[in-house]
């Protein structure tokens, strides 16, 4: 049987997977990969043969206890980690599949997100003096995109002239779909204050764009800092499942989306044109399938939206000469 170090077949796998699926599902396997090969640490190099059923479990259990992931994201990792290992099983690289016999966490650790109070917004802008955030945050209220791809967004994402914003969330089942939302005056302005750097690959945010969300050094326990910064109480709920309790929080950085949701719901925007701004799509150019008009129905919902317009005037830190 040919020899093999986790390390070294990880590699060579994904180098096969780069030619057979889409980049955005490469990114997850080198991610999901490069936790395990992190966690294994020096034994990562030895005998690919040597894993044990044990090793995953003590894995999951890390990622449960010591990464604080949700049970969702365990699973989707472990899935990745799997399809890695059953390949070298094929390949008679592995004698037993460590991950054949893993069973799915149960999920029941999810909670229901509230949407932020006005007040509460407020609060945020008002204590957080890193700009990237501000920014983050920024883009979150008015688009609904998740923390990651907000985090990862470049600047080709911002086309400057059609003023929207043009994204493949990275949850969506279909790859080639695009999300595209009119920028609102609060993020317009925003742009025209610090447009996006003319190459096109740059991250809008450069200090979070290569931070993992997960984690007690992630953005989503950066966002909870900031939270506890702005007196937030992110609502704090305390969940069973699979013998041990979690604790879970119904505010935090996701709760952008629930308010981008209640903020239109509220302008009195129709249920069929919020549904738009969440999945309305094409497959290639924009304008094959977004018309002039449907572009000034979205436009006109997301401009219903609330301003920030009180909070110290720009969104943004202004610099002291």
């Amino acid at each position: 049987m040919e020899q093999y170090s986790f390390t070294r077949w990880s590699e060579v796998w994904l180098q096969e997977k780069s030619n057979s699926v889409e980049p955005a599902t490469v990114a997850f396997y080198k991610t999901a990969l490069k936790r395990f090969r992190l966690y294994l640490g020096t034994r990562a190099e030895d005998n690919l043969d040597k894993l044990r059923h044990e090793d995953i479990i003590g894995y999951r259990t890390y990622l449960k206890d010591d990464e604080m992931l949700a049970d969702k994201s365990i699973n989707h990792l472990i899935k990745g980690l799997r399809a890695c290992l059953s390949s070298a099983k094929k390949r008679n690289l592995l004698e037993l599949d460590p991950t054949e016999n893993i069973q799915k966490l149960q999920e029941r650790n999810s909670v229901t997100r509230k949407p932020f109070k006005p007040e509460q917004i407020e609060a945020l802008f008002t204590v957080t003096q890193d700009e990237d955030w501000r920014g983050m945050m920024l883009v979150a209220l008015y688009t609904k995109l998740r923390i990651t791809d907000v985090a990862n967004l470049v600047s080709d994402n911002v086309n400057l002239k059609e003023k929207i914003i043009v994204v493949t969330p990275r949850k969506t089942k279909d790859k080639r779909t695009n999300l595209v939302i009119p920028r609102h005056a609060e993020l317009q302005n925003y742009f025209n204050n610090s447009p996006p750097s003319p190459f096109g690959q740059t991250p809008l945010f450069q200090s979070l764009a290569k931070i993992s969300t997960g984690g007690r050094k992630g953005l989503s326990a950066s966002f909870k800092k900031i939270m506890f910064k702005a007196e937030i109480d992110p609502l704090m709920i305390r969940r069973k499942g699979d013998g041990a309790a979690r604790d879970n929080s119904e505010l935090g950085f996701h709760s952008f989306r629930h308010t981008f949701i209640t903020s239109l719901t509220n302008a009195g925007v129709r249920e069929e044109i919020r549904k738009k701004l969440s999945r309305h799509s094409d497959h290639g150019d924009v304008h094959a399938r977004y018309t002039h008009h449907d572009l000034i129905i979205l436009r006109e919902a997301i401009d219903k939206l609330p301003s920030l317009s009180g909070l110290n005037g720009n969104t943004r830190k202004q610099r002291t000469p």
